[in-house]
């Protein structure tokens, strides 16, 4: 109550000559002391600040005690409130000094209508129930220095409301107590198109111009202004052409009728993160709206069955040249939005639809200005075709072809398949005709049988897991190897390996020839100047090749690959198979890193098998069409003599030696 309305009602209860009785009642209600006789005891801005210029003056009580609450001489100048007494807010005190504690300003005895809207907003009910993060007037406001909204160093201003709100919205502590649906609205919002245009000097939205200034209510809130129902009116107060075609539409109609599926302005637009159509991260880029953000709902199976629409036509869609182009980034190709229309969409029955018979020549032709209704004919959608007059036909020449792909490619795989054969022949012929060495001895060759069967097992199986949409996934699935088993054959494979890797290492250390096979895969000095030699006399620089011994670097480089490969798919493996007992001795943030190193080690093993070793074993031009060394163990005088001259030469000279003995 301010002075003037002080003073009306003490001569008002002056003249009727019940000063008296309605005294303490006057007192209790204005705030200021009166005494019986009628007498108005005014507690001037001068007796406060006689405290109050202090500035060093603190608070003594309470959960803000401690403080400072210095005001300035001059705190309202140049504010609304300038002229204004400080009882005229601080009603609650009659003398000074006042009490220790005192009750917020009455702002409502000025502003009562937003007073009452404030009781309603979930910010006053919150406070209602006691709740201490509700905000008050001065939380938004500010204190003694409240600025009008225009100004530009007002709390309210529309470039400073969103830091304003999200002193509450966006500190994490206050969310997590209040459990707010959206952590922190504020960075989102400032990626929006809106806050930009702000920025700029530009009238855009903020949280008031949505969500309300006072009569702030929840989402839930059927009154509320960002009820589902409610957005497009919210929106529109800007947005207000848009709002009336988008009323118009296929779903403004079915929002009207209580369809609460039907998509509004955030569903497609997003809500405080609107951005710019040009903005390629956009809900509403061309390249995303028929990936991400139509798909939403017309992908969505269950949704759409509930109102008889056919998700094929999302998929068919992406399987005709607009679709693919749009996959392969070229975002000026039609999508949804494109033929269907933006906010304006309408079902095909309507004669005013974008894709109605009689409009896709024009529709079309933004596209392809020369398009007539015979073009406008041609299937958009691929299903289209095979549900149309000419379905048996589509059928009959998808028949043809297959037959067609199976005969011409099968015979072109048995015609090479023969030279292949022939080519084997000649390689076992020369291996008949001459002599033969032992390069591996049957256990080793049954233990790289064994590492190539589960290595490849692991490689399906795993990959499998990772990319489930690859053609070749589904056609395990096909034929029953589901996810359920792939993953159990993924485990015995990896067994298998962890247990092969154990053999191998117990009969290389074990064993006089697994020890002598290890040092001669030693790697030396001289294999990196072979890497030179090689490279050299490949590029045509030299007439010499390198003399390889019984290992070259090549081979080498496998094996200690292949080991640590193993060493370090066992561990990784069996922590991703048991994280529950790996968790009791390690943190478990080091599972992601297994799963990290998991995965890309088996990429460096599958890449390195299919670049390095089956390039040396199968596709060298010495090797075509592959050795059979490993199948055997056994390599050629020719092949030993070409691949590893220097074990050859070692071992001519040694049996030379040994001959004379031999005839004494």
């Amino acid at each position: 109550m301010n002075i003037v309305k002080k003073v009306t009602l003490f001569l008002l209860c002056s003249v009727l000559g019940i000063l008296p009785v309605f005294a303490e009642t006057l007192s209790a209600s204005a705030g200021v002391p009166i005494t019986a006789s009628g007498t108005i005891q005014v507690i001037t801005n001068a007796e406060c600040q006689g405290c109050h210029a202090d500035k060093t003056l603190k608070r003594e009580a309470g959960p803000a005690s401690g403080t400072l609450v210095h005001v300035p001489d001059d705190a309202l100048k140049g504010t609304p409130h300038e002229g204004f007494n400080c009882v005229d807010c601080h009603t609650g005190i009659k003398e000074i000094p006042h009490a220790v504690r005192l009750s917020r300003p009455a702002c409502a005895s000025c502003h009562p209508a937003e007073e009452e809207d404030l009781k309603k907003s979930v910010h006053g009910l919150a406070a209602a129930k006691g709740n201490t993060d509700a905000p008050s007037c001065s939380d938004c406001h500010g204190n003694h220095q409240i600025k009008i909204k225009s100004d530009p160093e007002s709390p309210t201003n529309p470039k400073n409301l969103p830091t304003t709100c999200a002193k509450c919205h966006a500190n994490a502590e206050t969310s997590k107590r209040n459990h707010f649906n959206i952590l922190n609205p504020l960075s989102d919002y400032q990626q929006s198109v809106h806050y930009k245009r702000i920025q700029m000097g530009v009238k855009a939205a903020t949280c008031s111009e949505c969500h309300g200034s006072h009569l702030i209510r929840k989402s839930q809130d059927p009154e509320s202004n960002t009820a589902k129902r409610n957005i497009p009116k919210t929106c529109g107060k800007c947005h207000t052409d848009i709002a009336k075609v988008y009323e118009k539409s296929i779903h403004g109609q079915a929002l009207a009728r209580g369809v609460s599926d039907s998509p509004v302005c955030t569903d497609c637009h997003g809500e405080h993160a609107a951005k710019d159509k040009r903005d390629p991260t956009s809900s509403i880029y061309p390249e995303n709206i028929s990936k991400t953000t139509c798909p939403r709902c017309h992908g969505n199976a269950k949704m759409m069955s509930r109102y008889g629409i056919d998700t094929a036509r999302l998929s068919s869609y992406e399987d005709t040249y607009h679709g693919l182009a749009l996959k392969g980034g070229l975002t000026v190709t039609a999508n949804c939005a494109s033929c269907h229309g933006i906010h304006d969409i309408l079902p095909s029955s309507n004669p005013e639809s974008s894709v109605n018979s009689n409009n896709l020549a024009k529709t079309c032709g933004k596209c392809h200005p020369k398009a007539n209704a015979s073009f406008a004919n041609i299937p958009v959608h691929s299903h289209e075709l095979v549900q149309g007059t000419y379905e048996w036909f589509a059928e009959m020449v998808r028949q043809i072809y297959i037959v067609l792909i199976v005969l011409t490619i099968g015979s072109m795989l048995l015609h090479n398949a023969i030279i292949l054969f022939h080519y084997i022949r000649q390689k076992l012929q020369m291996r008949r005709e001459g002599p033969l060495h032992v390069r591996f001895t049957s256990f080793e060759v049954f233990n790289h049988l064994i590492l190539v069967l589960s290595f490849t097992t692991l490689v399906l199986t795993g990959f499998a897991l990772k990319f489930p949409d690859a053609f070749w996934v589904k056609g395990l699935s096909f034929v029953g190897l589901h996810e359920s088993i792939r993953g159990f054959i993924h485990r015995i494979a990896g067994v298998v390996l962890i247990c092969q890797g154990i053999i191998q290492t117990i009969w290389t250390f074990g064993t006089v020839r697994g020890r002598t096979e290890v040092i001669a895969l030693l790697p030396w000095f001289t294999d990196l100047r072979d890497v030179f030699l090689n490279m050299w006399y490949h590029l045509g620089f030299t007439e010499h090749h390198p003399h390889f011994g019984r290992y070259s670097y090549i081979e080498k480089s496998e094996y200690w690959a292949m080991a640590w490969g193993t060493v370090v798919m066992a561990i990784t493996g069996l922590m991703l198979w048991f994280p529950a007992y790996v968790t009791w001795v390690l943190p478990s943030w080091l599972l992601k890193i297994a799963e990290i190193v998991h995965y890309y080690e088996a990429w460096l093993a599958t890449l390195a098998i299919i670049v390095w070793h089956m390039f040396f074993t199968f596709l060298h031009p010495k090797e075509y069409p592959f050795s059979i060394t490993w199948l055997d163990g056994k390599i050629s005088d020719e092949e030993f003599r070409s691949h590893h001259p220097q074990e050859y030469a070692a071992l001519k000279s040694s049996k030379e030696a040994q001959a004379p003995e031999d005839k004494k």
